[in-house]
């Protein structure tokens, strides 16, 4: 999608919502939605060894961003505790990241990362997207 290309996740309860954004000009929002589904389709066939490997190590290290304030703490603490999850998650989430498969992902990616299912949000003028 370019440099600007963002993707969230949001943990639930019973799910969550995943989510790729970008400001992209107005003329090239049909080709980031088409490269937004590419690139899903790509995982979904198979993430790259190498992009899981970054993910991971990423992941790993902002761990200790969430955790630099009061409230980062509070907040993953609670979050714990709303999901039942035991009181040394946090300790452990580092290793249970590093785990994570390659093919774990690429599972993960086909079972979820559904392009045919995509809600798809553009702002702008509308006879213009």
């Amino acid at each position: 999608m370019g440099p600007g290309a963002r993707a969230t996740n949001s943990a639930l309860r019973d799910g969550g919502l995943f989510s790729i954004g970008g400001a992209v000009p107005i003329d090239s929002v049909g080709a980031a939605v088409a490269s937004a589904r590419s690139e899903l389709a790509r995982l979904a066939r198979g993430a790259p060894e190498r992009e899981v490997t970054e993910a991971r190590r990423t992941l790993v290290q902002s761990i200790s961003l969430a955790l630099e304030t009061l409230s980062g703490l509070v907040a993953q603490w609670s979050g714990a505790a709303l999901f039942g999850l035991p009181s040394d998650e946090l300790s452990r989430l580092p290793e249970r990241i590093d785990s994570v498969s390659t093919s774990r992902v690429t599972a993960a990616a086909a079972t979820w990362l559904k392009t045919d299912r995509l809600a798809i949000v553009a702002v702008g003028p509308a006879a213009r997207l």
